[in-house]
């Protein structure tokens, strides 16, 4: 009988101890799940894709208090990386400036990793428009914006529509090339298509073809910029990680910091003028002021001396002929050009770059040696300095 009991209380143990494995081993799995969810692009008929945060945004759904002062931030993967959550609490900068401006202030983040300036724009027009933002900040990424309103597609993920720039005008094509008006794209959330499982499955590294064509419709200055192996036995100039550019040949992430104004580099910016042209006017149309957001930070992760605001300037040599990479260039030609179009430009690089320098170490702010984005150090930082910017600078309180 004491045997007999023995092997029926080992048993229990056995399978309470099952049970706690199973527990955590689902836990995990749905924590997995979560992570995947939040990572995974939805496909969208109106631009390309979009996460899901911004699938489930509905602006109608959104209580509107009057006395707060509205303000909607639109942007790419700096305000859309999984990771900005701590202890249950949103720790991108517009929320942390939320919660520090003593019920003053709401704040509306609409963003997807990938976009570029005019997916930005298209959803502010899409969603963002009828939240009814007192202040729209569009968050400029030196990094990649560039790139990214120069091109019809993310890699190996959905195809986009674009804007071209032809003669000073600014036109607006659907991802096959075909020419259309801008306000044919903004329609109601019945015209979105979700594709979960092939979302889950592309962020589970399982691969996708890539959506829309790149045939002859698509202008060829959209095409193969950003392809490496088009451009074999090029030099590399390395700096801890460093550069790999030809301008003259192709396009990547560096675009922004070159100074000279060759043909391709000179398009991008006169092409991001006319879509914040754009921007500024759909903005003004609707009551509420636009205002462009440099985001601080480093090319090259962890090292400062690539920052917007380090003063680091080097001429490079290729076989096309020599480009300077200047870290502060983004900074003053975006800061000219928000001035020739009457566009509020906020600039806390400086402050942002002291701060991270006196106070922390690069590897506080930045996670992974890989990885280009601050963490909720960074955003915080920011937070702190975009709060004296808009009262003190600003003065949008008074």
């Amino acid at each position: 009988m004491h045997s007999l009991l023995t092997r029926l209380s080992l048993a229990a143990c056995a399978t309470l101890v099952a049970l706690v494995l199973a527990e955590l081993a689902w836990r995990q799995w749905a924590e997995h799940s979560r992570a995947i969810s939040e990572q995974a692009f939805f496909e969208h008929a109106t631009f390309g894709w979009a996460a899901p945060h911004y699938v489930a945004f509905d602006p109608e759904a959104q209580p509107i208090d009057e006395s707060l002062y509205r303000i909607l931030v639109v942007g790419d993967s700096y305000l859309d990386r999984l990771g900005y959550r701590e202890q249950g609490r949103d720790m991108r900068f517009p929320a942390i400036y939320q919660r520090s401006s003593e019920d003053a202030v709401v704040t509306q983040v609409l963003s997807t990793q990938g976009w570029g300036t005019d997916q930005e724009l298209m959803a502010y027009l899409h969603k963002g428009r009828r939240w009814k933002p007192d202040l729209v900040i569009v968050a400029f990424c030196a990094n990649n914006d560039l790139a990214n309103i120069t091109s019809n597609t993310q890699g190996a993920g959905s195809g986009k529509p674009w804007f071209l720039l032809e003669d000073g005008e600014l036109s607006f094509h659907e991802r096959h090339g075909e020419l259309i008006q801008l306000d044919s794209l903004v329609r109601e959330e019945g015209n979105l298509r979700i594709e979960l499982l092939e979302a889950l499955r592309r962020s589970l590294g399982g691969g996708a073809e890539t959506g829309g064509s790149r045939e002859a419709r698509v202008d060829p200055r959209y095409k193969g910029w950003n392809r490496r192996s088009e451009h074999p036995g090029l030099p590399s100039w390395d700096l801890d990680g460093g550069l790999d550019f030809a301008p003259q040949s192709h396009k990547g992430p560096t675009s922004a910091y070159i100074a000279e104004d060759f043909e391709l580099n000179a398009y991008q910016w006169k092409l991001m003028e006319a879509i914040l042209a754009e921007f500024n006017a759909r903005v003004d149309a609707d009551g509420a002021t636009l205002a462009v957001l440099l985001l601080p930070g480093t090319l090259h992760p962890r090292d400062l001396r690539f920052a917007i605001g380090s003063g680091f300037e080097v001429e490079l040599e290729t076989p096309e002929g020599p480009f300077t990479f200047r870290a502060d260039e983004p900074r003053d030609r975006l800061r000219d050009l928000c001035a020739r179009q009457g566009i509020r430009f906020l600039d806390p690089s400086v402050k942002w770059l002291a701060e991270v320098r006196e106070k922390h170490s690069a590897e506080e702010i930045w996670d992974h040696e890989a990885n280009r984005h601050w963490n909720t150090r960074g955003q915080a930082i920011l937070a702190k300095i975009l709060e004296e910017m808009l009262h003190e600078e600003l003065g949008l309180f008074e």
